[in-house]
Formats: structure tokens, sequence, C-alpha cells
């Protein structure tokens, strides 16, 4: 009950509370915890001492800037997520820890039918968003139901006078690409294997394609290549798989789409919502590097206004995680993101991360913490089913009467009975 309940139950509301604590976000993070309050152990292993002075240096850091009283609670709250994010990357789904084979697989395959199912109910309300707006009615959530993101939804005005891109349950069309990536991610090591997980993939892309998140759309094929890199093997596919996404690739930059179009306003300079995401802050953090080494706090970086450097407002430039990371906390901040990439399991989940990190300016959030850790979940006990022989996993022996033996022949893949696991290390490719 767990996975159909925080895939159908919890991600198509994160955004959605009354306030910032009291939120599906916040719900689904306790509930997170509870599941695995078995392993919450792991959370005090990897990389602890670095993981413990980046949540000190966070807030004390902030605590050093001049009238930054409300900043240091929010420095705190960050540090406790990125203490919660850093320490999850060994999780997987409780069948595959303690229950044996059958059960694990029955696990897997139970989260891959919740991800095709929450795929398809995405598709259909952004099918159904397409429609409407195309008439110029809002069809979704109310506005005053979220706890975050509230701003970016489409009023009266924006309506009629603007081009507004279907955002399925969430506040943003790139929140609905990143909640596809999750999806993308987690089940990329079966996406050969599994019929259904292909299923899911082709759903998750068509939702992200009609809603013409630029992000959504570019980050998820990052992912799905990837994904499919890693699982063939042999020189004459991956060349037919690279001449496939080359082909791909010489489609889109040929044709008339979201993203040629967003790529000739980025080329012009007209496209504020990249250059503000990418470009643009970018070109300050050299100096904010230089003259802050520790970073300028959220309230007072906002406080900032207009900055006729980049030609923006400060405000604009707070659409990344990863660099608000860098602009808050300065060379804390490079040093928390290259602590938490190494806590990562492969090079796929480090990716994965990156991405998902610049859907949007929040990271260490209650609602970030559950789209990473469960993506991480799942995709380590992916990880591991499709490391398994597809023969019987657990051979009995036969005593000399010929009758079965009570010990069966234990698997090497298999987690020791007691529930103790730790991250998977990448010491082989897929299969």
């Amino acid at each position: 009950m767990f996975i159909p309940l925080m895939l159908l139950g919890i991600f198509p509301f994160l955004q959605l509370g009354v306030s910032y604590y009291a939120s599906f976000g916040m719900l689904g993070a306790m509930i997170l915890l509870w599941y695995q309050r078995r392993q919450l152990h792991g959370l005090l292993r990897h990389l602890l001492i670095a993981r413990l002075a980046v949540f000190a240096l966070m807030v004390i850091v902030t605590w050093g800037y001049p009238g930054s009283g409300a900043d240091v609670l929010r420095a705190a709250r960050e540090g406790v997520f990125y203490f919660l994010l850093t320490g999850c990357a060994g999780w997987r789904l409780q069948t595959q820890a303690t229950r044996g084979v059958a059960q694990a697989t029955r696990g897997v395959a139970q989260a891959a039918t919740a991800a095709g199912l929450l795929c398809a109910g995405l598709l259909v309300l952004v099918l159904a968003q397409t429609l409407f707006l195309s008439r110029g009615i809002y069809f979704g959530i109310p506005k005053a139901w979220f706890s975050q993101n509230a701003a970016t939804i489409a009023g009266e005005l924006d309506l009629y006078y603007s081009d507004v891109r279907p955002n399925g349950p969430y506040g943003e069309p790139s929140y609905l690409g990143g909640v596809c990536l999750c999806v993308l991610f987690a089940f990329g090591p079966l996406l050969i294997r599994s019929r259904v997980v292909r299923g899911g993939a082709v759903l998750a892309m068509l939702a992200v394609i009609l809603s013409r998140s630029f992000s959504g759309i570019v980050f998820c094929l990052l992912m799905m290549s990837a994904s499919l890199w890693r699982l063939v093997q042999s020189l004459p596919t991956r060349l037919a798989l690279g001449a496939a996404i080359l082909s791909v690739c010489t489609i889109v930059a040929t044709t008339d789409n979201t993203i040629t179009a967003r790529l000739d306003r980025l080329n012009a300079g007209e496209d504020r919502s990249s250059m503000a995401r990418i470009v643009q802050p970018l070109v300050i953090l050299p100096d904010i590097l230089i003259r802050k080494p520790t970073g300028i706090p959220m309230s007072d970086f906002i406080a900032l206004g207009y900055l006729p450097v980049v030609g923006v407002y400060a405000e604009e430039l707070s659409h990344n995680a990863l660099i608000n990371l860098i602009l808050n906390y300065g060379w804390v901040g490079l040093l928390a993101i290259g602590v938490w990439l190494g806590t990562l399991p492969d090079a796929n989940s480090r990716l994965f991360a990156c991405l998902l990190a610049m859907q949007n300016g929040a990271l260490l959030t209650p609602d970030k913490f559950v789209l990473m850790a469960l993506s991480l979940m799942i995709y380590n006990s992916c990880r591991a089913q499709a490391k398994l022989p597809i023969a019987a996993h657990a051979v009995p022996r036969h005593n000399a009467a010929g009758r079965a033996a009570t010990r069966p022949r234990t698997a090497r893949w298999q987690h020791p009975q007691d529930g103790s696991y730790r991250p998977i290390r990448e010491v082989e490719p897929w299969p």
C-alpha cells in the first residue's frame, strides 16, 4: 500500500496545503520517514562528518550576515532537509531488504503499475487542460489550495492575453516535468525489460510534450537517453542508439516545435525564463563568490532589486535551486553540492539530481525530499532487480532422503535478513 499511496495519493498534490508545514509535501515526508523507520540509521552512515559540517556551515554563514534574522531559520530548515537528502541515497523498498525475492519483485511491479496510473492521469489532465485553455477557461486546482507556486497560476487576464500552458495538478509546467523526470529516472533500469515501465515512460513523455515545458522535455529526453545508454552493452547497439538520438535531435532542430522556438528566443535574448534561470545567474556568480564568499541570504538577495549588470530583478534569478545554493551560501554552497553528489550511487543518479534541482528554485524542501527519496528508493530496487537472473533465485538443497532442506542457497545479491543495507555502489554496468 505504501507505493500506491505515495504515487497516487501524494505525488499529484505535493504543492497543495494551507501553509508550508501543513501541506501534502510535509505529510509525504512524514509518511516516508515512518516507512523507513527501521533504516533511519542509514542517515548516519555515508559521509556523515562532511554532511554535518555542511549543515553547521549553512547556519553559521547565514548567522554571520548582517540583519539575517529570519534567514537563519530558513538556513536551519534547509540544513535539515539537506541532511535527509544526502542520507537517503541507499534507501530501497522494504520488500527488497527484508522479504526475499518474490516479495521484492512484486513490490517493484506494484510501483511500476502505480507509476503508470500516475502518468496516465497526468496525461488525461493535461489533455483536458489543453482543450479548456484553448477556449480561455482555467481547468485545474484552485489557486487558493496551493501552499507554494500559487503566483504562477494563470489569472483571468492571463487566460485572455497570454499563451497559458497546461500544468496538470501543479503550479507550473516545469514542476509537471520534474515529476515525470522522477518516474523516468526511478524505473530507468527496467526500461527495456518491462512493458509496464515502457508504457509509463511513453505516457510521461507525452504529458511533458503536451505541457510544452522546455526544461521538462529536454531533461526527460536526457534522462531517458542516459538510462538507455546504460542498458545497452554491445557496440553495434550503442551505435544504433547513438544514431537514433542524433536523428531525433536533427528532426527537432530542423522543424518548428517548442524546443526550437525557445532556442530561437534564447539566441535573440528574448527568453527571460531561460536567461534568468541559467545564463544570467552564471554571469554574476563569480562576482558574488569574490565579494561575498559566504553568499547572500535569499531575502537580502531579493531585496537587491534591479541588477544593472544582468538587466533583471534579483528575484528573477532565484529560479534555479542548484545555483541558489551558491548564491545563498557562497563557497559553502559549492561544498554542499559536491558532498551531495558524492553520496549518490552512480552517474545516472547524479544527472537526475542536477536536473531535478534546476526545475525550479526550491530544492531543500519537503516536496523535493519526497520526490528525490522515493525516486532513489525505487531506482535502487530496480537496479537490484535488473541484475538478478531471470531463473529461480533460490535453489533448495536436498538431503540423502531426497527431501528439500530447510536452508535454501541464497543468491549473492540478496540483503541480510535483518533489513540493514548500504547504498549500491557502481561496481558493474547494468545487464
